[in-house]
């Protein structure tokens, strides 16, 4: 089965902007320090999904 690799691109793409989203929340909210680790995680695990699609 193939990929389309604007999917990938596209998954890559959400998962770094919600990774940079998560940094400048950090930077902002003291409360944001706790869960801060699980987003970072989340958005890695999206842009490998993302990766995944690109290589496949």
């Amino acid at each position: 089965m193939e990929t389309n690799p604007l999917v990938g691109a596209f998954l890559v793409a959400v998962g770094v902007i919600d990774a940079l989203i998560g940094v400048v929340l950090r930077a902002r909210v003291p409360a944001f320090a706790r869960v801060y680790p699980l987003w970072i995680a989340s958005s890695l695990l999206i842009a490998g999904i993302g990766v995944a699609f690109l290589v496949t």
